[in-house]
Order: C-alpha cells, then sequence, then structure tokens
C-alpha cells in the first residue's frame, strides 16, 4: 500500500510539474503577433455575443484604448487574474481605457458562471472555442491579453498569467501613446 501512495504522489507531482511547465511555456513563447503595427486581417469583424445575447463585432468595442482578455473557465491562471483585470479597469475609466474580457468556454453558461463567481466588472464576450479572434491573433496559450490602440490597431500582445505591475505599465504606456505622449 506504501508503494502505490507513493506511485500516486509520484504522478501527481509529474502531473503538477507539467501542468507549471505548459504554463511557463505559454507565458515564454512569442506572440508572432506581437509589435505589429496593423491589426491581423479581419481580426475587428470576428462575432462574439454580448451578455444579453446580442450579436456583435469587436469593431463596435473599439474608439478608445482597449485591452481584450482571452479567459476561460477552465484556465486557473485566466481566473487568478480577473479580478486584477476588474480593479484595473475600474481605475482607468476616467482615462478612456475600455477592457473587454472574451470568452474561450465550451458554452455560455459556463462563461456566465465564470463571470458570477469571479465578479468582473468590465463587459464580456462569447467566442466559444471554435476558429475565432484568438486564432487570428496568433494565440498560443490562455490567457492571452491585446492592447488595442483607439483606432483598433494592436499596440501588444501578452501571453500568460499576466501580473499586475506589467498591466498597469501597459495600459499607462496606452494611455500615454492615446494622449500623444508615447
Amino acid at each position: 500500500m506504501t508503494q502505490e501512495f507513493t506511485s500516486g504522489s509520484n504522478c501527481r507531482s509529474m502531473l503538477a510539474l507539467a501542468l507549471a511547465a505548459v504554463v511557463i511555456v505559454g507565458v515564454v513563447i512569442a506572440n508572432p503577433f506581437a509589435g505589429k503595427d496593423e491589426a491581423p486581417k479581419g481580426l475587428l469583424g470576428f462575432p462574439v455575443t454580448t451578455a444579453d445575447g446580442s450579436d456583435a463585432i469587436l469593431a463596435d468595442f473599439t474608439g478608445s484604448p482597449l485591452v481584450v482578455n482571452y479567459f476561460a473557465a477552465w484556465c486557473p491562471p485566466c481566473r487568478a487574474e480577473l479580478p486584477t483585470f476588474s480593479q484595473v479597469s475600474s481605475e482607468v475609466a476616467d482615462d478612456g481605457v475600455q477592457f473587454l474580457g472574451i470568452s474561450r468556454d465550451i458554452d455560455e453558461t459556463t462563461w456566465k458562471s465564470l463571470i458570477a463567481e469571479t465578479g468582473v466588472s468590465f463587459p464580456t464576450v462569447f467566442e466559444g472555442s471554435g476558429e475565432g479572434s484568438f486564432e487570428a491573433v496568433g494565440a498560443t496559450g490562455m490567457p492571452t491579453t491585446l492592447f488595442l490602440r483607439s483606432d483598433g490597431t494592436v499596440a501588444d500582445v501578452f501571453s500568460g498569467l499576466l501580473p499586475e505591475s506589467t498591466l498597469r505599465e501597459k495600459v499607462a504606456a496606452l494611455i500615454a501613446e492615446d494622449q500623444g505622449g508615447d
């Protein structure tokens, strides 16, 4: 019995190490779109569903600097960063920065449950797990965050768990650029 416990314990340890490696790789892999000055073809035309069930496209959310966060309920780092995104979005609302969460969950019920559970205060939409804007930006891991300028072009992309300090730095850079202060 001791040997079975040890084997099970080793198996859990290996699984935990594998999960940690996947998260680290998601953070380290460079997004092929990062640093480009224009949005991928068609990015802003991708359809999404709003919380009230109406159809929208990503272009409906542009016009001011926009932080787009791709998340899913099954993603522990996504769950971990959503409250921070809510806090920062509230703090910078007067600076004209909008936040938009895009759910990559398999169904709308899971998306809405996660939003209720985490207390997300910024708008979120449902894209689902099929081909969509996530793939169009070349995203490779969850969560992925896009920083869009007022005109909808991509200022930056971050893959993986976004530390609060980095989120604040990137949002401040968006604000400065929007106000003409690069």
